[in-house]
């Protein structure tokens, strides 16, 4: 269809890469999760003779579509990357992760397995990502206190926000008194 159009038209554009974020085709093809894309698209570079990059890194974080994949929880797609087109399991991102890492708890052992998940320590997450995970763990371990519960509920009624408006509404009065200035000019 569409992609051999193109590819006819440009077989440079199976490995070109987004100026933006450094995705290649296959990259976008595993983040979405479209294995059937995937695989018309191997079969296309095949046939016109074009070595399909399944390895490459994006641009900033440097992952691999294996990463990629492996972050949305694709597992067909991850099966065709590593059965089917021999994706490197060892190949590392910027902050030292292979893409088993990015894997989710649920995900089955066997394709653990063949993604090459082992028992080793994964490294240490840095900036934002060790950040996002450093508060959701504060946040799950403090529990808000009563009189905080207490008070939402309490703004929801509708007196209350009645109340809370008028009073608003007043205190802003004298506020707006004293900014406003008359210009006299020489």
């Amino acid at each position: 269809g569409r992609m051999a159009v193109l590819l006819e038209r440009d077989p440079g554009l199976l490995n070109r890469r987004d100026p933006v974020s450094g995705l290649t085709a296959v990259h976008w093809l595993a983040k979405r999760g479209d294995a059937d894309g995937l695989l018309e698209l191997w079969r296309l570079a095949g046939s016109a003779g074009l070595r399909l990059d399944v390895d490459g890194r994006a641009g900033g974080a440097g992952y691999t579509p294996l990463h990629l994949a492996a972050m949305q929880g694709h597992h067909m797609v991850i099966k065709l990357l590593v059965g089917a087109y021999n994706a490197n399991v060892d190949a590392r991102d910027y902050a030292g992760r292979k893409a088993w890492h990015y894997l989710g708890s649920g995900t089955p052992g066997k394709l653990r397995e063949l993604v090459g998940a082992q028992e080793e320590e994964c490294p240490p997450r840095t900036g934002a990502r060790a950040q996002r995970a450093g508060n959701e763990t504060e946040q799950a371990q403090k529990k808000p206190p009563s009189f905080a519960i207490a008070s939402v509920q309490r703004f929801f009624q509708l007196n209350y926000w009645r109340q809370w408006r008028s009073q608003r509404s007043v205190d802003r009065e004298p506020a707006a008194a004293a900014n406003t200035r008359t210009l006299a000019f020489p």
